[in-house]
């Protein structure tokens, strides 16, 4: 159906501008901070301040959901990005700056959560083929980012158009989606106005009566698991092209390619993981991968040759790409024939949230007392910690009927 095309066409494009705001920042976090005389190790506030923000859209999209429809609060996220972007570029002061970056990343919590609920309406089949492409999508925002701010401060303009750029992109998917949004408005579901007394009910019975000792378990470890790959994969994000370019001596062009080949290895590992997994155990395969991850981060970060940093980064995205969506469906899996699935699986993905707003802080905070190695070398510990937990989720007995 034309409709249905046309509107997964614009979500596809609004999870790719969400994307490129997410890494546009981190190759020209020398060119930001010295425009601002901030001293280059704070600037990992940036993406704690922007990880903030999406935690707290995340959580807050379910309760405007009860009152407002998706689509329109799609909209909303959508304005209240292309404006915070373009403020971005006319931010004169670093308190000023976060606030923005805040507002940024509460606006993509809107966006990634509402696209994510938004393409199983319109697509009654294969929801999940397209929630994958979806976040191929944002793959291929996350490459386009450091390309774009990279490319434009090499040819001698100011960072700042960069954002300016960006920000005429996320308006223009504001402008297409909302002409969607009219045309094809029966397409969107209503509002579901909530109900006080159930509720309540459902605080009692399904969240506040936790009793099952084995469903905890599961739970803790499964969130634990989530925020360490969050964490290692957002300090990775928020720190390597400054990394190469200070203590490996990489022109801002190489270090942007470096974070660049990164997230297009997730994009096109996502694809290659989903096949594998068909084929596969699927938490063996997680923890195989996992693995694979963490030796392609030391390798990528001590290495000094520049041909195998690039490698081993590639490497790294390719391990990377399916432990999330992994995450995700052995959460599902483990709490199937649970009435509080819905309930674990959201809060397990909102945890995520905890290890983005975490990691860029820990980087910052290692690097102002030590050096950017030891602080990026924290993320090879996230994952580390990451594999004993997965070990010790797989040493857990898989009950039905839990």
């Amino acid at each position: 159906m034309r409709a249905n095309r046309l509107l997964n066409y614009s979500l596809y494009f609004t999870m790719s501008v969400f994307a490129a705001t997410f890494t546009i920042a981190s190759p020209i976090m020398i060119e930001i901070s010295g425009s601002i005389s901030q001293d280059i190790s704070d600037m990992g506030l940036i993406m704690t301040l922007f990880s903030t923000g999406f935690v707290v859209s995340s959580l807050l999209t379910g309760i405007l959901t009860r009152f407002m429809s998706k689509a329109l609060i799609l909209n909303i996220g959508l304005i209240i990005q292309a404006a915070f972007i373009m403020a971005f570029g006319f931010s004169k002061s670093f308190p000023l700056m976060l606030f923005v970056y805040f507002m940024i990343g509460f606006a993509g919590g809107l966006i990634e959560t509402l696209v994510s609920l938004i393409l199983p309406e319109i697509n009654k089949t294969q929801t999940a083929y397209y929630i994958n492409i979806s976040q191929v999508f944002f793959g291929v925002g996350a490459f386009a980012g450091p390309y774009l701010s990279s490319l434009i401060v090499r040819t001698g303009a100011n960072w700042q158009l960069a954002y300016f750029v960006l920000a005429f992109l996320s308006f223009v998917g504001f402008v297409f989606f909302t002409i969607l949004r009219i045309r094809f408005k029966t397409l969107f579901s209503l509002p579901e106005v909530s109900n006080t007394a159930a509720s309540s009910s459902f605080c009692n019975e399904n969240i506040c009566k936790v009793k099952n000792n084995y469903t905890v378990r599961i739970f803790i470890l499964a969130s634990f698991i989530m925020i360490l790959y969050i964490a290692s994969e957002d300090g990775l994000n928020a720190w390597i092209p400054t990394f190469f370019r200070l203590e490996r001596g990489f022109s801002i062009y190489n270090s942007s390619q470096i974070l660049s080949f990164y997230w297009l290895a997730i994009a096109a590992g996502r694809l290659a993981i989903g096949l594998l997994a068909k084929k596969l155990d699927l938490l063996k395969l997680t923890i195989i991968i996992s693995i694979g991850g963490f030796i392609s981060i030391l390798l990528g970060i001590l290495l000094e040759n520049r041909y195998l940093n690039l490698v081993f980064f590639i490497f790294t995205g390719l391990f990377f790409s399916g432990i999330w969506p992994n995450i995700v469906a052995l959460s599902m899996d483990y709490f199937r024939n649970d009435k509080r699935k819905d309930t674990f699986v959201s809060l397990i993905i909102a945890f995520g949230g905890i290890g983005a707003l975490m990691a860029p802080w820990i980087v910052s905070s290692i690097f102002k007392i030590s050096n950017l190695l030891i602080g990026l070398l924290s993320c090879a510990l996230f994952m580390l910690i990451e594999i004993i937990l997965l070990i010790c989720l797989s040493k857990i007995k898989v009950k039905n009927g839990n």
